[in-house]
């Protein structure tokens, strides 16, 4: 099977965690998946701007997102993926013309976020993939304006399900899930009811973005789409093959 897998930031934060995740992900591989890893960081970026550690032109300099997404996060990413054994390479969109995109117009509500995935090619993805190794792209990509722009790394992973033709699409969240009216977490959500559990004054952006992005995914080809809580990351590598009690699985309007 083809996975992309988009990891939260919680999972960065954490090395325990990050380590759990690379046993998951080894355990894939020799179930003989081919596995996609995309990230993001944007709330590292902010805190570091903020704090002065790319301090330059008050504060940022404009090759941030590049030094501290695809560099310092992805790198650290990449490394305990190696030191559990998993041929990880660390990649960001600008890499052999991975993603191609389009500068927002307008200032948006996502933290650093300056343009949108406009088309992803997998090829090189996919040539990493088919020797097993593992692609670890960071939400990062070059303008025709030759700047380095960060992503909405949900959509990011989005994009690459649907051109990759995957079969599934899994976000592995700081949350549960999406919740019905009496509080209770949704295992299964139909694509037609997306739009009213969205008005839920309790549900938060990211999550909204997720679920719309796995919406996207499912109507262009993507075969499976769940939203599964780090609270069971061990749940991961056994995807296929058992059924699990938790977090959200996104599926098409019969």
């Amino acid at each position: 099977m083809k996975l992309v897998i988009k990891i939260c930031s919680t999972v960065l934060d954490n090395e325990r965690v990050l380590r759990n995740f690379a046993d998951e992900l080894g355990e894939l591989l020799k179930q003989g998946h081919r596995v996609i890893v995309v990230h993001g960081g944007t709330r590292l970026l902010a805190e570091l701007q903020c704090n002065g550690t790319t301090a330059a032109n008050g504060g940022k300099t404009k090759d941030a997102p590049l030094m501290v997404l695809a560099g310092r996060v992805n790198k650290k990413l990449v490394g305990i993926l190696a030191a559990a054994g998993i041929p990880a390479f660390g990649l960001c969109g600008a890499d052999g013309n991975i993603v191609k995109i389009r500068k927002t117009r307008s200032k948006t509500d996502e933290l650093n976020v300056t343009a949108e995935v406009s088309s992803v090619h997998p090829k090189w993805l996919e040539a990493i993939c088919e020797r097993g190794g593992v692609p670890v792209l960071a939400n990062v990509a070059l303008g025709s304006d030759t700047q380095h722009h960060c992503l909405n790394a949900d959509r990011l992973a989005g994009a690459c399900a649907i051109s990759w033709d995957a079969d599934a699409l899994v976000f592995l969240s700081d949350s549960d899930g999406p919740r019905d009216s009496d509080g209770t977490v949704l295992r299964w959500l139909e694509t037609r009811k997306i739009v009213e559990v969205t008005r839920g004054a309790t549900i938060r952006p990211n999550m909204a973005t997720k679920l719309d992005v796995c919406h996207q995914a499912l109507k262009h080809g993507v075969r499976r789409t769940r939203i599964l809580p780090l609270s069971q990351i061990e749940s991961l590598s056994s995807f296929y093959f058992s059924r699990i009690d938790s977090g959200t699985e996104v599926i098409q309007a019969v």
